[in-house]
């Protein structure tokens, strides 16, 4: 009975992360609707790990259910601008955190995920090592549970980043390189100040660039 529980638990995990990760790659768009027999025939499993999934995915906000219609949750310029207020608190004070108290190996890592970045021409390979770049700062501060809320809110945003470089939307631009050397500086000297002014730049600027795609789709309408 007990592995039973336990092979049951693998299975419903499996399904939510597999359905995260599509959402946040643009494999199920923002406003797309879906059904719990749709994915459990695609993914081959029963509906029982699809409802827990999708009981989750309600819970953590990706998903709304209304009338038993299931809708993938769509960012609004209100939420955009909620989110950047709540982002800059919380990773510029993990930032900051992180300056004080950075490991070596932590440049270092850093410095690989800003290679990848700053040479890539492939946009899933960027999306990865941009938010491997300053996972790696978030980390350094410490404090995990404030790194589980930054992350939730990292994958509100996640779906509309691949949208904007699956149209072609200039996100690899010279700005961005610049925000992310200055970060880096300001960690290499431990200059929180530096740190933050910079990590603010590079938020404020990729909202920016959320609240353009949303009116471009808010036009289409």
């Amino acid at each position: 009975m007990v592995l039973e529980a336990i092979q049951t638990t693998t299975i419903q995990d499996s399904v939510y992360q597999q359905l995260v990760k599509a959402i946040m790659v643009g494999k199920i768009v923002p406003g797309e609707r879906i059904t719990m027999e749709g994915l459990a025939n695609e993914l081959n499993v029963s509906i029982m790990p699809v409802r827990e999934a999708i009981r989750r995915l309600e819970a953590n906000k990706f998903i709304t259910i209304q009338k038993r219609r299931i809708t993938v949750n769509q960012l609004s310029v209100e939420n955009v601008n909620h989110i950047l207020e709540v982002r800059l608190l919380l990773e510029g004070y993990a930032a900051e955190k992180a300056a004080l108290q950075r490991q070596d190996e932590t440049l270092d890592e850093m410095e690989k995920q800003l290679d990848i970045m700053e040479n890539t021409k492939d946009p899933e390979d960027y999306l990865n090592a941009n938010k491997q770049f300053h996972n790696t700062i978030y980390k350094e501060a410490g404090v995990p549970i404030m790194l589980e809320i930054i992350d939730s809110l990292w994958e509100r945003y996640s779906p509309y980043f691949h949208i904007l470089l699956q149209d072609g939307g200039n996100w690899i631009a010279p700005d961005f390189f610049k925000t992310h050397r200055g970060i880096m500086e300001g960690m290499r000297r431990k200059d929180p100040i530096e740190v933050r002014k910079w990590l603010e730049k590079d938020l404020t600027g990729a909202a920016k660039m959320l609240l353009n795609l949303l009116e471009q789709d808010m036009k289409g309408l």
